[in-house]
């Protein structure tokens, strides 16, 4: 199955998909990327109150996902670190209403982080988004 003026072998190297040199941490920094302007809107929308609980998310997140790693014994010295918890925490922050309280935000943080994403395997195992499913545990314990 040839095409007309090229040999067998050109045929093999023409993939139906592109393939680039893409890894975990530059999609994940797309996806915050991605989040920005909704962050920004939310920033100016909603004032000081949207920064602080964007900002204490994506850090809750991901000192709770570098603690279970080190605890669970997974991680080493040369963690391979790959922005996903950030990028969870900031799509948390961004499904919660602003006037979420921190104590609130940090039990959907540590279900979303600790049950949702780290019991299952880190990233990339997760049944479920873990930034969803912290905003469902929320909404189902602390109506």
């Amino acid at each position: 199955m040839s095409r007309k003026g090229m040999s067998k072998t050109d045929d093999i190297r023409l993939a139906p998909f592109i393939h680039t040199e893409k890894n975990a941490p530059y999609i994940y920094l797309m996806l915050i990327a991605a989040m920005v302007p909704c962050a920004i809107y939310g920033a100016f929308y909603y004032g000081l109150r949207a920064i602080a609980l964007m900002l204490f998310c994506m850090l809750t997140f991901t000192l709770s996902d570098m603690l279970f790693t080190h605890i669970a014994g997974r991680g080493g010295k040369g963690e391979y670190f790959d922005l996903s918890s950030a990028s969870s925490g900031l799509m948390l922050a961004l499904i919660l209403p602003p006037d979420t309280s921190l104590v609130t935000a940090l039990a959907a943080v540590l279900f979303g982080s600790i049950v949702t994403k780290q019991i299952f395997g880190g990233p990339g195992s997760n049944l479920v988004n873990p930034a969803a499913a912290g905003r469902l545990f929320i909404s189902l314990v602390m109506p």
